[in-house]
């Protein structure tokens, strides 16, 4: 049956999964118009730029080097997000293909309306998967449990 299944059969388990348990971070993320010494100040290697709570696009921090610090973010060449995933509704696959589309590596979660409620890290994800998978859901085997 394994076989029959398919050598992706776990990633594809994933969207039986719910995002709603996932852990979400709110940093850093930051306004369009935020200056270059603002997003360097957060010490973190990437900076999620939004506008109006929209997702513009990914940051890295050693891209703000050659910027003076008054510089606004929407001036520095901003790195797509890849995708978003919709927090609490859409699955854990959804949230894992996010992040691996991310430059930054972390998955963007939005809410109904397109605004950022926060980010999640592949290992927020793994726990997140771990944990359901614990929780009883279905065999990643393709032998045991059926989705629910």
């Amino acid at each position: 049956m394994a076989g029959f299944v398919g050598f992706d059969r776990g990633i594809r388990r994933l969207s039986f999964f719910p995002s709603a348990g996932l852990p979400l971070g709110t940093g850093p993320v930051l306004d369009a118009d935020a200056t270059v010494a603002k997003a360097q100040a957060t010490g973190e290697p990437w900076i999620l730029i939004v506008n109006a709570g929209r997702p513009l696009g990914w940051v890295p921090s050693v891209r703000l080097a050659g910027h003076p610090g008054d510089t606004p973010l929407d001036q520095v060449r901003i790195d797509a997000v890849g995708h978003t995933f919709r927090a609490g509704s859409d699955s854990l696959r959804a949230a894992l293909d996010a992040a691996v589309l991310s430059p930054a590596g972390q998955a963007v979660g939005v809410d109904g309306d397109g605004r950022v409620v926060g980010t999640a890290s592949f290992d927020q994800l793994r726990a997140a998967i771990q944990a359901a998978d614990n929780a009883g859901g279905p065999d990643m085997a393709g032998t045991g449990d059926q989705p629910p």
